[in-house]
């Protein structure tokens, strides 16, 4: 006897991304929101792994810039990627491109995108916030700056 397909399993085990692309719209057609969700957090877990993620404080930060090119995919219309950003972090690396980029308040271009699309939740500051024991004080004070003067706008 032949196992029944599941695509519930299918989207927790498959390891091709655009596999699992094509199954979460395939999802979506059909009512099925919890495959949707388990393909979205599947693509996730396979980005980090591919980013190359090996901690909690990189995992955050990974889904946060994940969240952020997401944000200006939707915005422009098609695929965009934070690519200074990404520049930026081969470079120097997570934690100090993190560092510098709170030093640029809270007039940068990604927290304003995220601001518009009410989805501040994604932005860097809080991978600053909930990692305070990676950076110095003054860039800690700096992310909550941030994330407050947006709030505020």
């Amino acid at each position: 006897m032949s196992k029944q397909y599941c695509p519930l399993e299918h989207a927790k085990s498959e390891t091709s991304i655009p596999e699992l692309e094509t199954l979460r719209r395939n999802a979506y057609r059909n009512d099925r929101e919890d495959v949707a969700d388990a393909c979205t957090d599947r693509i996730i877990v396979l980005k980090l792994i591919a980013e190359g993620a090996t901690n909690q404080f990189e995992r955050d930060f990974y889904s946060a810039l994940q969240a952020y090119e997401k944000v200006l995919t939707d915005k422009n219309g098609k695929v965009t990627y934070a690519q200074y950003t990404r520049r930026k972090i081969d470079n120097v690396g997570v934690q100090q491109t993190l560092t510098d980029l709170m030093k640029k308040g809270d007039q940068s271009y990604g927290l304003g995108v995220l601001r518009e699309r009410n989805a501040l939740e994604f932005a860097f500051e809080n991978v600053v916030i909930n990692h305070p024991d990676r950076f110095n004080e003054e860039t800690v004070k700096s992310a909550h700056r941030n994330l407050e003067n947006e709030t505020s706008h």
